[in-house]
């Protein structure tokens, strides 16, 4: 964490000189990209990044409530009441909707990587987008990647591509954990079976889907919510539920309308206006020069800053 302009942001700091996988390396700036192309109420904002000798730096925003697991995990009970539940289920749902509308897949969606905003736990951000690559329809993905638990079982077939239903997939264990407090598909951990036999067993469970026990698990829960879980964890790729279906699950909905969603318009509009702001008071100048700035030179000192920001 450290002081900025901003108020207190995270850092996360990516020594170079240490990473030996050329994969990481190749991929170093991907994440800054992808962030920089997000803009969301439940997505972690990135403010600026940094390169100093080998070191990489990302300026991030700072979410202080903790991780989802460990707030489920220091539940009375274990697990979140179907209301709380619903509250960030939507929440999710309005983040993925807006990811994969600009082609991105993030690829680790995982209790570790939900956060809460701060204290009051009431409000969710998407955090570490490491593993997260751009798809459109010509040029699926095919990097197997993601904690096994969570991933779609089209992962773990050698040369397969895939795209954003995976994302869907693992938001389905999210679901799933969030009401019962455990993951729907586990490998023993006793410390005798070898590492090549858990994954194995993990992955019958996930080709297999839900079960009969599985089910019995969340049979207290509300029918819309048993007939989500049922449809985001489909083993068959083409057949699992698709976010604009998602969007109006009535689960997920409000009284049966859709979920609602700023329009990209008005995203884009309220983010210009703020930079211009932002960019003319640091500046001492006014709007219609910087933005007449912008306009005549897109990559000169102001536009530069206007980019960046």
């Amino acid at each position: 964490m450290r002081r900025s302009s901003r108020g207190t942001v995270a850092v996360k700091v990516i020594d170079t000189s240490v990473i030996r996988e050329d994969y990481v390396i190749k991929n170093l700036t991907r994440e800054a990209k992808i962030l920089s192309m997000l803009r969301h109420a439940n997505i972690v904002r990135l403010y600026e990044t940094i390169q100093c000798g080998s070191v990489y730096y990302l300026v991030i925003e700072l979410a202080t409530g903790g991780d989802l697991y460990t707030h489920i995990k220091n539940q009375p009970l274990g697990h979140l009441d179907e209301k709380t539940a619903k509250v960030y289920g939507r929440q999710l749902v309005a983040a993925l909707e807006h990811m994969h509308s600009r082609g991105v897949v993030h690829r680790d969606l995982k209790m570790e990587n939900i956060m809460l905003q701060d204290a009051r736990k009431e409000q969710i951000k998407i955090v570490d987008f490491g593993l997260s690559n751009i798809y459109t329809g010509d040029n699926p993905l095919k990097t197997h990647c993601g904690s096994p638990e969570y991933a779609a079982p089209e992962l773990f077939v050698v040369g397969k591509k895939y795209g954003p239903e995976v994302d869907l997939w693992s938001l389905g264990v999210v679901f799933y954990a969030m009401a019962t407090g455990r993951l729907p598909f586990q490998s023993p951990r006793d410390g005798q079976t070898s590492s090549e036999e858990r994954r194995r067993q993990l992955l019958v469970q996930i080709n297999r889907g839900l079960t009969t026990a599985q089910k019995k698990s969340i049979s207290s829960m509300s029918s819309e919510y048993r007939n989500l879980i049922n449809r985001l964890l489909m083993p068959v790729a083409h057949k699992r539920i698709t976010i604009q279906e998602l969007c109006f699950h009535p689960w997920i909905g409000n009284d049966g309308k859709n979920l609602t969603k700023t329009s990209h318009g008005e995203l884009v509009a309220m983010e210009h206006n703020a930079i211009i702001d932002e960019i003319a008071e640091a500046k001492s100048t006014a709007r219609t020069t910087i933005e007449r700035d912008i306009l005549q030179s897109k990559y000169g000192e102001i536009g530069g800053m206007y980019n960046i920001k």
